[in-house]
């Protein structure tokens, strides 16, 4: 009798862990930790993606980050995403919100699932060599140089100026890019080397380098 009792929960508990990873599998969760660099100095940001379609089942979401932080969010509309976001802060201010360490996301029912995430400060490090920051007179046929890169999943470069933007997706084994066109004479452009470094759950860290530089009379 002992062993059927037993045969019966060891059944029962496969079947509720499938359920409960079926509810679990349209949900999905993204966390990005941003790092701004410029003349102005570093501004760094976080962002809590959290969507699927039986989100809206969902009746409270909680996030708690490192040291026991924690935020609870009430689904009475039946959101099927929440994006939350920090922005602006120095780097003082968002290790002392954004620690190092575990990150837990705990949905209710409980049956939807929790998701575990260990997000540590290894930002990528873009360098732009060429041209340097605060330049004048750089010649309108551009060529923009930068340090290589290793262990990122993504790169992009943006040039813009007041009425100009050109966006580029790069091999992430990049370490130049040269503008198609000429640049206008004697503008001001803005040059951002966006590096993007992701772990195996798709949690991403993203540092982005900005220079500023003047082009000449040429």
């Amino acid at each position: 009798m002992k062993k059927s009792v037993s045969i019966f929960f060891l059944v029962f508990s496969v079947i509720l862990g499938m359920k409960t990873s079926a509810l679990a599998q349209d949900i999905q969760k993204y966390i990005t930790m941003f790092k701004d660099i410029s003349s102005s100095g570093e501004l760094y940001a976080i962002q809590f993606d959290l969507f699927g379609e039986n989100l809206k089942k969902v009746n409270k979401v909680s996030i708690s980050v490192p040291k026991g932080k924690k935020i609870v969010l009430r689904n009475q509309l039946s959101f099927n995403r929440f994006l939350l976001s920090s922005d602006n802060m120095t780097f003082d201010e968002f290790r002392k919100r954004f620690p190092e360490g575990e990150y837990n996301i705990d949905l209710s029912p409980r049956s939807y699932g929790r998701f575990k995430s260990t997000m540590i400060y290894s930002f990528p490090n873009p360098v732009i060599t060429y041209p340097p920051d605060g330049t004048a007179n750089v010649p309108t046929h551009l060529t923009i140089l930068w340090d290589p890169l290793t262990n990122i999943s993504d790169l992009q470069l943006t040039i813009k100026t007041g009425s100009y933007e050109l966006s580029n997706g790069l091999p992430v084994d990049a370490t130049s890019f040269t503008v198609s066109q000429d640049l206008d004479q004697n503008t001001e452009y803005e040059v951002s080397l966006r590096a993007t470094t992701t772990d195996f759950e798709r949690n991403a860290l993203v540092t982005t380098q900005t220079v500023t530089f003047t082009t000449g009379l040429q």
